[in-house]
């Protein structure tokens, strides 16, 4: 018989493709389901719940008060036209994944159960058959029914504790839902975005822009700084609440000469197209477009737009002035497509100085990202060719992000700048270098032109012409304010590493057309000339820069009695042996007390921080079963980003007579930062006998398959002479790896990590499973001297 669940956890446990859940109920949230033809609106016990979500015809959620769902549910539950009612459930280590019951359980039963041990059973529970599947014998869909008097998780677990079943498990209402889908008018040609496939297009060559949409389409805080030559902030495209922030134009009283060599710059917060200026528009709606507010949208089009108009030539003093406006008035990111041409030409030390302040001390600290179009006329950043040497020192700037541009075939777009000094590329067109009116295999791209004002390049407010690394580079730029967006903590430094580390490494081993080269291959570090780390892929980057998690989950058992109105009250105690970032923060007490309103409960973290869970609430309420988050104690919050490794205390105190409890057990929950390995730890404290060559062997067990592409193995030992010691790992196939062979003479304790560089043997499990049993063996060769095992640790990749 499988082992039986208390009670509480009965209610508390979902179980879900062989996995436990651990549960919470939503405070304010309840499903129901009525009888076909039955509107909500219609029936009294509804009338105080409003309707949160709509789920077909029939089901519903409802939101209510905290304090008044349970009334409220219990009113609905006695409506002879509701089905079924129940609360909905969310996953303790993670409240964002809800749960919705209906009715009905799956359930298997084990090979050999016979008729009537199932005819028992639903019997017992009062279960319904309403289907028996064909395709598994004794494979049932049950409906619980009112006599059942459990909800479906409850019967679910009562079942499985019988021994019978394979798995017995609630048949969910399961929302699924599609990827974010602007609604624009012109959205399906914006290829660049998501390409669908078609004539001279292949699927991929675009940034994945849907899968970033789906974690965030940007931020208002977060502003993109276009230095162009003027936009049309008329436009629909460009409208809408805080979209335009610190507009600028700057420009000159007199033209440059020989006898006014650095005259006075003026500027103006009008920073409209004049004359012949066509550029800044459209670079400005592919960064961010605003969703839904014309035809068009840009990559980040809830990030707010920073318009700074130049007249395109200006004096040294003149270009720093722009990018120090751009800092200081809070751009995170500044797109810049533009550049001096073919030729050499270093910036000046105050410009390369104010790029290096706008990169480190922009954004508060944290720093702008700042992006140079690699140019269009197929020179190298910092390189010659046929003899002539070129350099662009605004785009080879180390402060900078230089950035070519790929076609909608993946191939290199054949204008495009490259070099050592490039970053990634982003889709655009192609055309031959330096000469537009002779076009190249691959699409434009379709984005904002200049409507009323200024030049363009079609008649309207829209093109579907515009290419260059004019328009890969604001393409990347919202791709680095959504990762802002996505995660603000993040330096300009830590989002570059982010965008080069996710991109996606196309290849093109066509020469050019023009100079014949080859350069659309990788080097050893991962480095193309012509496409840098890869093509930009918004969504991989978005979903780095959001932090994938896991969960740790550490219960303690307890069962400690509180004494009686005693303020210094009792203390438990979790280690937590490794360190990783904290994310998101969960308590979960179960504390047996008839009187909750005399309690303290306090949660003190490694560092001294200290909160206050339970401060007194509750009168006479009955034991203190409660999952405490940040939304609950917004304290909380204030332990994110810190490191978990550490002893966290829970402190429970008794402030008045009469009324006697115990600390049952807690729970520390936390959801850290992944890098998706494996890790396990060992604390085995054993002494390693001297002089005895067998010594000592600890055990790990790792019960997930995983294909070996890197292990790392800490080692803590107490020894005097470690030089004595031994210390091999044997793994699951039984190949082994000596970590340290007795080296290190008289030195004192063998304290350290052990990778694939610093111990070659552990290359032998390269590309092995690493699911099976882990063995650390540690012998001492040589007499007086002992020591001790204290722990060890394995982490897989």
């Amino acid at each position: 018989m499988a082992k039986k669940m208390t009670k509480q956890q009965e209610g508390a446990i979902l179980m879900r493709g062989g996995k436990k859940i651990q549960l919470i109920k939503v405070d304010n949230q309840f499903s129901a389901f009525l009888r076909s033809g039955v509107a909500p609106e219609t029936k009294s016990a509804f009338k105080s719940a409003g309707r949160k979500q709509k789920l077909g015809e029939q089901m519903g959620i409802y939101e209510v008060g905290p304090s008044s769902l349970n009334k409220v549910m219990k009113d609905v539950r006695k409506d002879k036209d509701v089905l079924f009612c129940h609360h909905v459930y969310a996953a303790a280590e993670n409240p964002d994944s809800t749960f919705l019951l209906t009715d009905q359980i799956i359930v298997q039963f084990k090979e050999g159960i016979s008729t009537e041990q199932i005819t028992d059973v639903l019997k017992k529970y009062h279960l319904e058959i309403l289907e028996e599947y064909s395709d598994r014998s004794n494979n049932f869909l049950l409906r619980v029914t009112p006599d059942s008097r459990a909800n479906p998780v409850k019967i679910s677990n009562r079942l499985h504790s019988e021994g019978l079943t394979e798995y017995a498990e609630p048949n969910l209402l399961v929302q699924y839902k599609k990827y974010f889908e602007p609604s624009d008018a012109k959205y399906p040609k914006q290829w660049h975005l998501k390409n669908r496939g078609g004539v001279e297009l292949l699927p991929g060559a675009d940034v994945n822009a849907p899968e970033a949409w789906d974690i965030t389409t940007g931020s208002r805080n977060v502003a993109v700084a276009v230095i162009d030559d003027g936009f049309d902030l008329d436009h629909p495209d460009l409208q809408g609440p805080g979209k335009v922030v610190a507009p600028i134009d700057f420009g000159f009283r007199t033209p440059p000469s020989y006898l006014n060599p650095d005259p006075e710059v003026i500027s103006d917060e009008r920073p409209y197209p004049e004359g012949e200026d066509y550029h800044g528009t459209p670079c400005a709606g592919v960064a961010v477009a605003e969703l839904g507010g014309g035809e068009v949208v840009g990559i980040a089009p809830d990030c707010s737009l920073m318009p700074i108009r130049w007249p395109f030539y200006g004096t040294d003093s003149m270009v720093a002035a722009m990018f120090t406006h751009a800092y200081q008035s809070g751009a995170a990111v500044i797109s810049c497509s533009w550049g001096p041409g073919p030729g050499i030409h270093h910036i000046n030390s105050k410009f390369s100085q104010v790029l290096h302040d706008t990169a480190t001390l922009g954004r508060g600290g944290k720093g702008c990202v700042i992006l140079f179009a690699a140019g269009n006329d197929n020179t190298p950043i910092d390189d010659a060719i046929n003899g002539t040497h070129h350099f662009n020192g605004e785009a080879g700037h180390p402060d900078v992000m230089a950035i070519a541009a790929c076609t909608s075939m993946n191939k290199k777009s054949a204008y495009s700048g490259w070099g050592r000094e490039i970053s990634v590329c982003a889709p655009s067109n192609n055309f031959w270098p330096g000469d537009v009116s002779r076009k190249l295999p691959g699409r434009g791209i379709v984005t904002t032109d200049n409507g009323m004002h200024g030049s363009g390049f079609d008649s309207g407010l829209y093109t579907e012409r515009f290419g260059g690394t004019s328009s890969a580079t604001p393409l990347v730029a919202g791709v680095a304010a959504l990762v802002i967006s996505a995660n603000p903590t993040l330096t300009a430094a830590q989002v570059r590493e982010i965008l080069e580390t996710t991109a996606d490494k196309i290849e093109d081993h066509d020469p050019d057309p023009q100079l014949g080269l080859t350069k659309g291959t990788y080097n050893a570090n991962g480095h193309s000339e012509w496409f840098g780390y890869g093509k930009v892929n918004a969504g991989e980057a978005v979903r780095r820069a959001r932090g994938d998690v896991r969960t740790i989950e550490i219960r303690r058992m307890v069962n400690l009695p509180i004494p009686d109105a005693d303020p210094a009250g009792i203390v438990s105690r979790i280690v937590v042996d490794e360190d990783s970032r904290i994310q998101r923060l969960m308590v979960a007490v179960d504390i047996l007390h008839p009187y909750i309103g005399d309690l303290m409960v306090y949660l003190v973290a490694p560092s001294g921080y200290r909160v206050v869970l339970h401060n007194r609430e509750g009168g006479r309420t009955e034991n203190l079963l409660t999952t405490y988050d940040a939304i609950s104690v917004p304290e909380l919050m204030g332990l994110n980003g810190t490191s978990i490794r550490g002893v966290w205390s829970l402190e429970v105190a008794d402030y008045a007579r009469l009324d006697e409890g115990r600390l049952s057990q807690w729970t520390l929950v936390a959801q850290v930062d992944d890098d998706g390995s494996i890790r396990a730890v060992s604390h085995p404290s054993r002494l390693i006998p001297d002089n005895e060559p067998n010594g000592i062997s600890d055990r790990i067990q790792i019960p997930l398959s995983r294909n070996i592409s890197q292990v790392q193995v800490e080692v803590e030992i107490t020894h005097t002479w470690i030089g004595d010691l031994r210390v091999m790992l044997t793994g699951p196939s039984g190949e082994q790896a000596i970590l340290h062979d007795r080296s290190g003479s008289d030195a004192d304790n063998l304290q350290r990590v052990f990778d694939m560089a610093s111990a070659p043997d552990l290359n032998r499990f390269l590309n092995q499973d690493a699911r099976g049993e882990w063995t650390l063996t540690v012998s001492d060769h040589a007499g007086q001297d002992t020591g001790k095992l204290n722990r060890w640790a394995i982490r897989i990749h």
